[in-house]
């Protein structure tokens, strides 16, 4: 984050040749209105760039493969360009005219990438040359030629070859397997946002829908199909089964006036919202099958995992995470608790049992939302090993791992299997 915003900061800052001089006449504050800067230079030129080229090159350069930071070239961003190069890339005028429409991030996935072509093709020289001449000329808004004073072609021939070179990376892409990816055999519901699927062993299905416009909704699927809306919840709501079949949800709430700090509340009948805590921070939780619940908090930048009671009262800590380790996602049963872990640029599914801690798998491979089957002898999980993400499980037998599903564009988040 601090590469990307400082990225914003010496990228918008640039002027040179007449931006340049007219900065050195007027100062740093001149910022002329639009009408203005179609026929005079702007303090500030690189301000007036579509949204697009400003994310994409932040993008870009918090971006390192080898250590595994920033977006650009990770199994999420990999997966989102995939599925725009199987549906069809944007067109330039639609990426720079922006608006309300998938991907949502289009500027951060469509411009990061751009500029990985641009150094690709063009060497890694062409950035900071376009930039240079960019902050340099005359005249505002001067996207389209630009281009042609350091590749020799403008933008749009430009893009035409950035739909090539995507198409060549992405279209197409086998599994490691060779089969035939397995997306899922039933669609259970089709909508603009899904969130925290979920379902109970009575069978039905919950989900956090959203819109877009209005606060998220927790939504209900019997089992025969039908779905309701059960009440407006807030956006990054999480859901979890208590062992009586009602519903878990951890939400976030605003605390002191001003923090915004994640607490957990029982689903009551007619919709109703029971609190457990109050400023609790809780933002993962794992009920057990004793009524009580396992949940990772965070504070003062510290994570841990700790046990609460029935009624959401703190009894003690079962995990302390290490400085600079972050906690994932959390699942419990039968009196163990496993949490996914990211310490030292390696990420970790670690189980908690009887006061002692235990790595049970690690490496380089993202890992988040841990889930118990019917038995704890085997621990689901997402991963993006090979670079896309799946449903692995780990076997407590053989203490190996294996591989649920095939998608090609990625798994996104999944329940707890439920009878296989």
């Amino acid at each position: 984050m601090l590469t990307h915003e400082f990225t914003h900061i010496v990228h918008l800052d640039q002027a040179r040749g007449p931006a340049g001089v007219l900065r050195q006449i007027f100062g740093r504050y001149l910022v002329l209105p639009l009408p203005f800067t179609v026929l005079f230079p702007s303090g500030f030129p690189n301000l007036l760039e579509p949204n697009w080229m400003i994310e994409g090159l932040a993008v870009y350069s918090e971006s390192d493969w080898n250590k595994g930071h920033g977006r650009l070239g990770q199994s999420h961003f990999e997966g989102m360009m995939r599925a725009e190069s199987a549906r069809g890339l944007r067109s330039l005028r639609e990426v720079n005219a922006e608006g309300r429409g998938f991907p949502l991030n289009r500027d951060y996935l469509y411009g990061s990438y751009f500029f990985l072509f641009l150094a690709e093709r063009y060497g890694p020289g062409a950035i900071p040359r376009y930039v240079e001449t960019y902050s340099g000329r005359w005249f505002p808004f001067r996207v389209h030629s630009t281009p042609r004073l350091v590749t020799g072609k403008a933008m749009d021939e430009l893009w035409v070859e950035y739909h090539d070179w995507l198409n060549a990376r992405f279209a197409g892409k086998p599994v490691d397997s060779g089969r035939e990816p397995d997306e899922g055999r039933e669609f259970v519901v089709h909508d603009w946002s899904i969130t925290s699927p979920l379902r109970t062993r009575a069978g039905d299905r919950w989900y956090v829908q959203g819109n877009g416009y209005t606060l998220p909704r927790l939504m209900r699927q019997s089992l025969g199909g039908d779905v309701e809306a059960v009440r407006n919840v807030e956006p990054g709501t999480r859901l979890a089964a208590l062992p009586n079949g009602e519903l878990l949800l951890s939400q976030p709430e605003i605390c002191g006036n001003y923090n915004h700090y994640y607490d957990l509340y029982r689903l009551a009948p007619g919709g109703r919202l029971d609190r457990l805590t109050e400023c609790g921070r809780f933002r993962f939780a794992a009920p057990l099958e004793d009524g009580r619940i396992a949940a990772i908090r965070v504070v003062r930048g510290e994570a841990e995992v700790v046990l609460l009671n029935s009624r959401g009262e703190l009894e003690r800590t079962l995990y302390r995470a290490a400085p600079g380790e972050a906690l994932t996602g959390i699942a419990g049963m039968r009196g163990t608790v496993v949490v996914t872990s990211l310490r030292k640029e390696r990420w970790s599914l670690v189980e908690i049992a009887e006061g002692k801690s235990s790595v049970l798998v690690s490496d380089r491979a993202v890992k988040h939302s841990p889930r118990f089957g019917d038995s704890a002898s085997e621990i689901y999980f997402v991963a993006d090993y090979g670079n896309v993400d799946n449903v692995w499980s780990w076997r407590r037998g053989d203490r190996s791992l294996a591989r649920w599903t095939e998608a090609r564009n990625g798994v996104k988040e999944i329940s707890a299997p439920l009878s296989g």
